[in-house]
């Protein structure tokens, strides 16, 4: 019972400690659980390379229509002071495809 209790002791030092570190004679259960510990750290590893490129894509993306957005709004709101000022007609805003709405 106190050698299998050892054994558990020694699996769990791992999920904390080194994982490089393996005494000989080698034990089959910490051996494969620190290759499983491995391999699942180089699989989040992976996941989160992918995820921040996604979200570097996403980021890019955003920005570029928040740029666009800005222009579009801006180009709309001179051509509103200038039609509010008296200043322009309904046909030159809707040359701009913009149109008095309810009317």
């Amino acid at each position: 019972m106190g050698n299998t209790q050892n054994e558990i002791n020694q699996i769990k030092r791992l999920n904390i400690e080194n994982f490089d570190n393996i005494n000989m004679p080698i034990q089959v259960d910490e051996f494969l659980t620190e290759i499983k510990l491995h391999l699942q750290i180089f699989s989040l590893k992976k996941q989160l390379q992918s995820q921040n490129k996604i979200l570097q894509q996403e980021i890019f993306l955003r920005e570029n229509i928040e740029n666009e957005v800005k222009k579009h709004k801006s180009t709309l709101e001179n051509l509103v002071v200038v039609h509010s000022n008296g200043k322009g007609s309904t046909e030159s805003l809707g040359r701009w495809g913009v149109w008095e709405m309810g009317r």
